[in-house]
Order: C-alpha cells, then sequence, then structure tokens
C-alpha cells in the first residue's frame, strides 16, 4: 500500500513539475512571457478546395522574439527522461486550433534557437604524451540574443472565413545573463 501511494505522489510531483503554459494568442496580440515575446503574423491568405469544399489556407510566420536587453541562454539539458518529444533547441511550439492538416498541410510548428559556443581549456594529450591544455570553442547551449528574433513559416488549411486560432507553449524558460 506505501508503494503505490508513494509512486501516485510521485507522478504527481511529476506532472506538476513539468506542466507547461499554453497560451491562446492572436496575430494583433502576441503573448510575452519572461521577456520572451510569442506571436505570428499571416503573411498570405488564399482559399483552396480541399477535401471536396473550399478551405481558407494561410501562410503563418510564427516567432519567438527576445525583448530584454540581456541574453537568454539555454544551456544543455537532459530533456529525456522528462518525457518530451522536444528537440532540444527549440525555444517554444505553436499548435493551430482550427487547422485541418488536409493537403499536406501543417496544424502547428516549432522555432528554434541558434547553437552558443564560448572558449574553453579542453586538457588534451600532447605529440609527448604529456597533459596541455588547448583553447577551444565548444557549444554549450542555445541562446537568444538582446532584440533577436527566431522564425518559422508554416502553412495551414482552416474553415473557409476563418482566421487561426492559435496556441503558444513556451518548451522551457532560460535564466537570463
Amino acid at each position: 500500500m506505501k508503494k503505490i501511494i508513494l509512486s501516485l505522489l510521485c507522478i504527481g510531483i511529476y506532472s506538476l513539475s513539468n506542466a507547461q503554459l499554453l497560451s491562446e494568442i492572436s496575430s494583433d496580440k502576441p503573448v510575452v512571457i519572461d521577456d520572451v515575446e510569442y506571436g505570428y503574423m499571416i503573411t498570405n491568405e488564399t482559399t483552396k478546395e480541399a477535401g471536396g469544399k473550399e478551405m481558407s489556407r494561410y501562410v503563418v510566420t510564427i516567432y519567438g522574439k527576445n525583448n530584454s536587453t540581456c541574453l537568454k541562454l539555454f544551456l544543455f539539458e537532459n530533456r529525456s527522461f522528462l518525457g518530451s518529444s522536444s528537440a532540444e533547441n527549440d525555444l517554444a511550439k505553436f499548435n493551430c486550433i482550427n487547422a485541418t492538416g488536409q493537403r499536406l498541410t501543417s496544424k502547428g510548428g516549432t522555432v528554434e534557437l541558434r547553437p552558443f559556443y564560448a572558449n574553453a581549456k579542453v586538457p588534451l594529450r600532447g605529440t609527448d604524451g604529456k597533459a596541455v591544455n588547448q583553447d577551444m570553442k565548444v557549444q554549450i547551449g542555445y541562446a537568444l540574443r538582446p532584440s533577436e528574433s527566431v522564425t518559422r513559416s508554416i502553412i495551414v488549411i482552416c474553415p473557409l472565413g476563418e482566421k487561426p486560432k492559435m496556441q503558444v507553449n513556451p518548451i522551457f524558460n532560460p535564466p537570463t545573463f
């Protein structure tokens, strides 16, 4: 009985600690979380036939922008134990609630961070077998510099006359440096 209660308690704590923030956004009203602005812009709108009826087809640019004057640094972390299916460089996942996914279009997408490198002293063995420290440029994670934006374009098909209804789910929040 104690094992069952302990297991349920662990599952509850795990679920709460990994709860992700899901926010609805509109094209004219992005959301700002920890100085990072998440939003989207409709860059093209047409109508297409899909499934025997006319549908609205949109090219949507999703983005994340650092609005602070500080670097947002995302150090490497092992997210496999968190049950996350996201790539380690994903900043946020966007979902279009009313997208149909017809005609090989998407129902959402992610914006990805750029690698961040730093100089480090790496211990190596010299030709004579002695230990030497050598300066090397190594990737320590991913970063979003001040005022930098990361974007991606996706194509969504929605019912005729409906604008895309989007949600954003930040993958994780970085410390500010």
